[in-house]
């Protein structure tokens, strides 16, 4: 019993994605600068990630659907609400150290506040379901944007090509992740009003778009050279996509909550760990 409480924690409070968001965070300035991201940076993407996460479930525990997840949310209202606040309170504090980086970093804050805010129950959020055509896309983005971008900001990287074959790369493997997440979630979302790119294609536009999706991301990080580059590293950087592609089929039968937030996002992650190890032990 208790195996599976710390389990459900540590999936369901946040602390595995906002530990995949710091790991992402390394693994680009590991792939492309061959350094360590500021700490403050680190400390800070945790923190938000935690609050934004913990937000979002918050708002949505009253979804009319089946899962782990949501029960463990609706079990746990108050330590999901605490878990926020923790969240917005250590985001704040480290966002303090990061003040040069003001502009860049409240866009990634509103951003991610827009993703959740038309699950707010009040009006003027709530329509916002209705503009919500490009949500793949958007929290694609947004991912892109905060693990890829902003690392590189903070470091005051001087950028160069190679900086966009690798964030392009990065951008359509979470694509393709977001778009099982949304193929998984599109009777609820179509239930809520929410509409996106997911919910108007067919099965087999669906998958036309995951495996065109895949091909772009393996194009892009084959480009993607990086620094001191190694075909190690390169491998490392497209081995998880291809994982990703022949686990499809898979995703697409087993809807497990552990099985996607575990798993699937384990393989978004997983590249990110594999750049982290090869650098230490090349």
């Amino acid at each position: 019993m208790w195996p599976k409480k710390i389990i459900d924690f540590f999936l369901f409070s946040g602390i595995f994605v906002s530990l995949g968001s710091v790991m992402m965070c390394m693994g680009t300035t590991v792939f492309l600068l061959n350094q360590l991201p500021d700490r403050n940076f680190l400390a800070f993407v945790f923190f938000s990630t935690m609050c934004s996460y913990n937000l979002h479930w918050y708002l949505s525990r009253d979804a009319q659907t089946n899962g782990e997840r949501l029960q463990w949310s609706q079990q746990n209202s108050y330590l999901q609400g605490f878990l926020f606040l923790l969240g917005l309170f250590g985001s704040a504090f480290f966002a303090l150290f990061l003040l040069k980086f003001w502009l860049w970093i409240g866009v990634a804050a509103f951003l991610t506040f827009l993703y959740s805010a038309p699950k707010i129950p009040l009006g003027q959020f709530k329509r916002l379901k209705n503009i919500a055509y490009g949500k793949t896309f958007y929290l694609s983005m947004v991912w892109m944007y905060v693990t890829c971008i902003l690392p590189l900001i903070v470091k005051s990287a001087q950028w160069n090509p190679d900086f966009i074959w690798f964030i392009l790369s990065r951008f359509f493997l979470i694509y393709a992740n977001c778009i099982l997440f949304d193929f998984r979630d599109r009777e609820e979302d179509l239930k809520e009003g929410i509409r996106s790119l997911i919910t108007y294609l067919n099965e087999r536009g669906i998958d036309k778009l995951f495996y065109f999706s895949i091909m772009l991301f393996l194009f892009f990080g084959l480009m993607t050279k990086g620094r001191e580059c190694v075909w190690e590293k390169t491998a490392t950087l497209i081995f998880p996509g291809i994982l990703l592609a022949g686990l499809y089929r898979y995703f697409k039968q087993n809807f497990s909550d552990y099985t996607y937030y575990f798993l699937l996002d384990g393989l978004v992650i997983f590249s990110s760990v594999l750049l982290i190890s090869l650098n230490l032990f090349h």
